[in-house]
């Protein structure tokens, strides 16, 4: 995989990727590898030393493939889900990977991680090592080898998967940000039915569906020009329709036509 190399009929600019994973790994002293659209390893940096726990369990297994199938399968979740997914690994171990992609097609992923999130707990372990059939002497060097794995928080796992991602905005193309809109779009429902479950759980049988309180505060939000703060309210709004017993849907499009006028 060079830059002149064509991979999926796509072309991307391999070493940009290079240079952009380096300096990931120098700002945070973390691994970084890029792997292709088969999930093998075709540049890692110079701080990334390729998980001795992984290598030693595809060892005992008999299946060098093992981890690279996950890397793999979880790239395309990646590239599903918002072009960002934090995972872990058949061992516990914590990574995240964006995908590169061009013209909407991936062509390759940045992955860093493998890293514990807690102290490993032998009796979880132990049956994980028997779905595996290993024997008695790999279960316990793999389980010391997790042991000494370095630790990590969650927040900082989520710090360190924004910044992969912003590192594949760069090396893709303009197709790559319908993936900050996708994840625009999760935000949203998350907030939508955040909010429809709250009202779920305070409703009462009074009170109108539609607030002319929220229609006021909507308004002067818009010539504020807080635009997260409108969106919070219109989220609201529709829910608080939307959870009423006694609108039918042609009344809620009534409403939201109202409220679009407003605006």
């Amino acid at each position: 995989m060079t830059i002149d190399t064509c991979i999926n009929n796509k072309y991307f600019d391999f070493e940009k990727a290079k240079e952009i994973a380096n300096n990931y790994s120098k700002a945070t002293s973390k691994n970084c590898i890029i792997i292709n659209t088969s999930g093998d390893t075709v540049y890692k940096t110079n701080s990334t030393n390729l998980c001795t726990l992984c290598k030693k369990l595809e060892s005992a297994i008999d299946d060098t493939s093992f981890c690279k199938r996950y890397k793999i399968f979880n790239a395309y979740q990646a590239n599903r889900f918002g072009g960002k997914y934090i995972f872990l690994c058949p061992m516990g171990l914590v990574n995240w990977v964006s995908p590169i992609t061009i013209e909407g097609v991936m062509v390759g992923s940045f992955i860093s991680g493998s890293y514990a999130l807690m102290q490993p707990e032998r009796i979880l372990l132990e049956k994980v090592f028997e779905k595996l059939y290993l024997p008695q002497s790999k279960s316990e060097e793999l389980f010391n080898n997790l042991v000494d794995t370095e630790k990590i928080n969650p927040e900082t796992i989520t710090g360190l998967s924004e910044m992969l991602f912003l590192m594949s905005c760069h090396i893709s193309d303009m197709s790559h940000y319908s993936h900050i809109n996708s994840q625009k779009h999760l935000s949203q429902l998350s907030m939508f039915n955040d909010y429809v479950q709250h009202l779920k759980k305070s409703r009462t049988k009074s009170g109108s569906h539609y607030s002319i309180e929220k229609e006021k505060e909507l308004i002067n939000l818009v010539r504020l020009g807080d635009k997260s703060e409108c969106q919070k309210i219109i989220v609201e709004m529709i829910s608080s329709m939307y959870c009423h017993i006694d609108i039918d849907l042609k009344t809620i499009k009534t409403r939201i036509l109202e409220i679009l006028v407003l605006l």
